[in-house]
């Protein structure tokens, strides 16, 4: 009974809704954590967000930092690193055909069974197999 006190007490925290990576997918985040409650873990998350207030980090275009980098005179170096970014372009154009291929039939999704009649030649398909073990 103690422990379903406990848990039924639970207070939410806003700074976990913060950390929310679905509603926030980007690597570095656009904004300090909220913290409305004064825990210890509030408190560190105010110097935290202090410290960030101070040293923000800014998203900024690829070629600003070009000049960073000396301009590379071996053929052969280029060839293969253009041969890498093609490569590269096409596995990421076959994941973006293969997520719209999945979008547009849904029944891809997980296993599936695809059953003909015999008489009437009309197509089944029985999904959510994973159910149901090996």
């Amino acid at each position: 009974m103690k422990a379903c006190k406990e848990i039924g007490g639970y207070q939410p925290v806003t700074w976990l809704a913060g950390r929310d990576k679905s509603r926030y997918p980007q690597v570095y985040r656009p904004h300090p954590l909220e913290s409305s409650n004064y825990e210890a873990v509030d408190r560190m998350i105010g110097v935290a967000n202090q410290k960030w207030q101070e040293s923000r980090l800014i998203a900024r275009p690829a070629v600003q930092f070009r000049g960073f980098f000396p301009e590379v005179n071996n053929q052969n170096l280029t060839e293969i690193a253009i041969k890498i970014k093609e490569t590269y372009n096409d596995y990421l154009k076959l994941v973006r055909s293969l997520e719209d291929l999945k979008n547009r039939h849904p029944e891809l999704r997980e296993p599936y069974i695809e059953v003909t009649s015999t008489k009437s030649q009309r197509t089944l398909c029985l999904t959510r197999l994973d159910r149901f073990g090996t």
